[in-house]
């Protein structure tokens, strides 16, 4: 089921919630041209921590993969929200050296993996992916973590997890529906999962787009939705989790959803 909300199709707890965390404001600039450092940006001390620094007992570090494919802001803004120590880091070093791992993603598959690659990426992703501890994909970013995708066919995923990526279909029997996916829709739980605990039933989420994962094994299979076609939004295999939708910009439901995956960078 499908609804849109208001206020740049969002809903008003959310609209409430951006200007909260719009309230913290980070001193290192993201511009091109502007990085303080190409390992980490660091910004409010109590929050950011560069990757030679430990964070508090208890406050481990978080990376947020900048390949430049990325909606690295409202990320950076929720876990700020949430006071978790974070870090955007585009070096290899840093990423593997972290206690959890985010990779976030919007544009087309082939351009997020050519820029994983170009900067020399995908074997530290990949090496931190099978250390065992917590990553997150999001969006494009869960799309990748796949061996390939229907968008840019002669490109290949990062094949984390078995599966390909599919194109939403643009008809549901003789009902057209549009294409990409955008709005808000409810989510169905297959299995338990630490990511969605506390989250209720049904809840909804924010999505924006037009391919979906279509997994192969449906034990990891953590979340799904009903579009034109039924599709797996989120997985949880081990320490492996993606989302499709947009945690960061879903209000309450996101903010717990990350809180939850913040919990499990401690433990």
């Amino acid at each position: 089921m499908r609804r849109e909300g208001r206020g740049g199709n969002l809903p008003p707890v959310v609209v409430r919630r951006r200007i909260e965390v719009r309230g913290i404001r980070t001193q290192a600039r993201e511009s091109a041209g502007e990085r303080s450092s190409p390992a980490c940006v660091p910004a409010r001390k109590m929050l950011y921590y560069s990757a030679k620094t430990i964070a508090p007992r208890g406050r481990n570090l978080i990376a947020i993969v900048d390949y430049g494919a990325g909606n690295l802001g409202s990320v950076q803004k929720a876990l700020a929200y949430l006071g978790a120590p974070h870090c955007v880091s585009a070096d290899a070093d840093t990423i593997r050296a972290a206690d959890a791992v985010i990779l976030p993603g919007v544009g087309a598959f082939g351009d997020a993996m050519g820029a994983l690659r170009t900067r020399g990426l995908v074997e530290s992703v990949q090496d931190f992916a099978r250390s065992g501890k917590p990553f997150l994909g999001i969006c494009l970013g869960y799309q990748v973590l796949f061996a390939a995708s229907d968008e840019s066919p002669d490109v290949a995923g990062l094949g984390l997890l078995p599966g390909t990526v599919r194109r939403i279909p643009a008809q549901c029997g003789d009902t057209t529906v549009k294409v990409p996916h955008m709005g808000w829709n409810s989510l169905r739980y297959p299995k338990k999962s630490a990511l969605f605990g506390g989250v209720p039933d049904d809840a909804y989420v924010y999505f924006v787009h037009s391919y979906f994962v279509q997994a192969q094994d449906p034990a990891i299979i953590a979340a799904t939705t009903d579009y034109s076609t039924r599709m797996d939004v989120a997985v949880a295999e081990g320490n492996l989790l993606g989302t499709q939708f947009h945690p960061e910009k879903s209000g309450k439901v996101g903010l717990q959803i990350l809180r939850n995956f913040v919990e499990l960078s401690t433990r």
